[in-house]
C-alpha cells in the first residue's frame, strides 16, 4: 500500500510541473490605424476578445448576458449575442467603466488620436430595423424602417459591415428587413458601420 501511495504522489507532482503558465503577451490584440482602415471587422474581433477574456469585462459581460436571459427578452433566440453586442458598444448600464475605453487604454499610442476618435464612434451604435438595398464597392445601402408605421423613414445611406462576408453577405437580402446595430464610420463620406450581428 505504501508503494502505491508513493507512485500516486509522484504522478501528482509530475502533473503539476508539466503545465506551463499561459502567455501574458497580448500584443496580438492591439490594433493600429492600418487595421482600422483595412480590416475593421478584425478590430472588432480582437476588441471583443480583449474585453471578454479579462476582468472586469468578463464579469460585467456575463452579468449583462444573464440579465438579458432572465428578463422579458429571454424568450428571443440567441439573446446572448444581442447582450454581447450591447455590452461592446454601450458597456454595463449605469456604470462609468466602458469596455471600449478600457481597450483604448490597452492599445495606447499604437493607435493615433484620429484612430482613437474613429473607434469611439462605435459607442454611438444604435439598434434599429433597416431595409437592405444594393451592395456596391464594399458597402451596402440601408434605409431605416419604422415597424410601427410599416414604412421607410429618412434617407438611404451606405454602410460597411463587420459581419462575416462583409457587405457582400447582403447581396441575397435585397429588399429584406434586417435588425442590427449601426454606428457612424466615415461621416464625411456618408458611410456608416453595420456592427456585425444581425437578423
Amino acid at each position: 500500500m505504501a508503494k502505491k501511495r508513493k507512485r500516486s504522489a509522484s504522478r501528482k507532482r509530475k502533473r503539476k510541473t508539466t503545465h506551463s503558465p499561459p502567455s501574458r503577451n497580448l500584443d496580438h490584440l492591439a490594433c493600429t490605424d492600418d487595421d482600422l482602415h483595412r480590416r475593421p471587422d478584425h478590430v472588432k474581433l480582437i476588441y471583443a476578445t480583449y474585453v471578454s477574456e479579462r476582468e472586469p469585462g468578463r464579469r460585467k459581460m456575463t452579468q449583462l448576458i444573464r440579465a438579458f436571459q432572465r428578463g422579458p427578452l429571454g424568450i428571443i433566440p440567441e439573446i446572448d449575442h444581442w447582450a454581447m453586442e450591447e455590452f461592446l458598444w454601450h458597456g454595463f448600464p449605469n456604470e462609468p467603466w466602458h469596455p471600449l475605453e478600457a481597450y483604448l487604454d490597452f492599445v495606447g499610442d499604437r493607435l493615433s488620436e484620429a484612430g482613437r476618435e474613429q473607434l469611439r464612434r462605435w459607442k454611438a451604435a444604435r439598434i434599429g430595423f433597416y431595409e437592405v438595398g444594393k451592395v456596391r464597392r464594399g458597402t451596402v445601402v440601408l434605409q431605416e424602417w419604422d415597424p410601427a408605421r410599416q414604412s421607410l423613414v429618412g434617407e438611404p445611406f451606405r454602410a460597411i459591415s463587420l459581419g462575416m462576408g462583409g457587405a457582400g453577405f447582403f447581396r441575397r437580402c435585397r429588399g429584406h428587413i434586417t435588425l442590427t446595430y449601426v454606428a457612424p464610420w466615415l461621416p464625411a463620406e456618408g458611410i456608416s458601420c453595420l456592427m456585425g450581428y444581425a437578423i
